[in-house]
């Protein structure tokens, strides 16, 4: 991968505007999805279908996709799939059937698959070698901000206009348009490698099972972590509702709490991870959904909510930096496929934010919701031994507990060999800074 050793300033404040004003567009048009499809008659199990078709279509496809993202280009695909989410809006304001709005969720999904490989590629190249969990921290907390900021507007809009879908879906279409003259005209492309010229003969094999191989441990901490972590997804409403007794203002207001703590604590565990321990940063995700299910057990009212969930937003807003630095270690053997790893990593957290309020679900109307609340802690601590035994490990064993060592995890701990060699076109496994 084509790394900076300082942070490209220019490229990172486009990236990290690029990606507040997309997702404030989605969260605009993502709270008023739902409520539009219930005023179209759908049911409540079609409206959960249809809010998680598109993760679920970015799951299957995104490991596929982010191979022709390797060979098209990083800054194209993400001009591309962002033009696609324009369309996308642009189709909402005519679907008028719930046949229409699945394509659309399907469509949506399709384009995640091409853009979350792409942007993170452009993040990893430009965010400077130094920096690179500051640069992942700025821009997940620009999209976490700028969605609990689109829910709020789209709120306030239904408020005042009830029953006016269009106009929010048409307001989402603005902040959606920008990001794509961002790219194009202060995001530079990414020197692409041809996988001809610098890999040696081996056996034909599938790139994405070699990826699945060589990484099926950080595969299987980013599902466990985004499980855990997303069996509250859709359910924390209701749950303060009916649980804890709050009214619904009250309720949304929680996402407003968690906004202010992601904006606070993300550069912090950024920086933390950059300059002290990534593994300490990993860790915080794992007892964060520990602690925060057992405060939304045991003090069910609105001191009890708040503090949960800002003990939440505390562990997401950590894990998203020290992650995006774990792929971006895991894709720098791979020079010519790194858009593939992506892919495949950004796959195993999909498929965990799936299956998470699956399970939050379904322990809920078997048990009821301490009982849910109880199994996501157990399940939670379970994430951190197996981080110790597959994942830790291996951090310590390639000595990246140390900020400023350039070994690649995969490099140094998964016997990645041959094939790194082969890859970078060098004939050594170990990358120099």
């Amino acid at each position: 991968m084509t790394e900076h050793q300082h942070i490209n300033r220019r490229a990172m404040s486009a990236l990290v505007f690029e990606g507040f004003l997309t997702r404030f567009g989605s969260g605009i048009a993502a709270f008023a999805l739902p409520l539009y499809a219930y005023s179209l008659d759908m049911s409540l199990a079609a409206i959960g279908l249809l809010m998680s078709l598109n993760i679920g279509v970015a799951a299957v496809t995104k490991p596929v996709f982010a191979g022709f993202v390797d060979r098209i280009g990083y800054r194209r695909s993400a001009v591309i799939a962002t033009s696609l989410r324009v369309v996308i809006l642009a189709l909402l304001l005519v679907s008028a059937t719930p046949l229409a709005l699945y394509a659309v969720q399907v469509l949506r999904g399709l384009a995640k698959s091409f853009r979350d490989p792409a942007l993170q590629v452009l993040v990893a190249s430009h965010g400077g070698k130094k920096t690179l969990a500051s640069a992942f921290a700025w821009y997940g907390t620009a999209k976490s901000v700028a969605v609990s900021l689109g829910k709020s507007v789209a709120g306030v809009m239904l408020g005042y206009w009830a029953g006016l879908y269009s106009l929010p879906f048409a307001l989402a279409l603005i902040p959606t348009a920008v990001p794509v003259f961002l790219l194009l005209f202060m995001v530079n492309e990414i020197e692409l490698v041809a996988p001809a010229k610098i890999q040696k003969p081996r056996p034909k094999r599938s790139q994405t099972m070699d990826i699945v191989k060589d990484l099926w441990p950080v595969m299987g901490f980013g599902f466990m972590v985004s499980a855990t972590g997303r069996m509250l997804r859709g359910l924390l409403p209701i749950l303060a509702v009916e649980y804890a007794g709050l009214n619904e203002a009250v309720a949304g207001s929680l996402y407003l709490v968690g906004a202010v703590i992601t904006l606070i604590s993300a550069p912090v565990f950024g920086w933390v991870s950059d300059n002290m321990s990534r593994r300490f940063v990993l860790a915080v995700r794992g007892f964060a959904n520990a602690t925060s299910s057992l405060l939304y057990a045991f003090m069910p009212g609105l001191t009890g909510f708040y503090v949960a969930k800002a003990v939440d937003s505390v562990g997401a807003a950590a894990f998203k930096p020290a992650w995006g630095v774990l792929m971006a270690e895991a894709a720098l053997p791979r020079v010519a496929h790194k858009g593939r790893v992506m892919g495949v990593l950004g796959a195993s957290r999909d498929a965990g934010t799936l299956v998470g309020p699956v399970i939050g679900g379904t322990l809920w109307t078997l048990f009821g919701p301490v009982p849910m609340l109880l199994t996501r802690a157990v399940l939670a601590l379970g994430t951190e031994v197996y981080a110790h035994f597959f994942l830790h490990r291996m951090i310590a064993s390639s000595d990246l507990e140390k900020p400023k060592d350039t070994c690649s995890l995969v490099k140094c701990s998964i016997g990645y060999r041959d094939t790194a060699q082969a890859d970078t076109g060098q004939t050594s496994v170990r990358q120099q800074s």
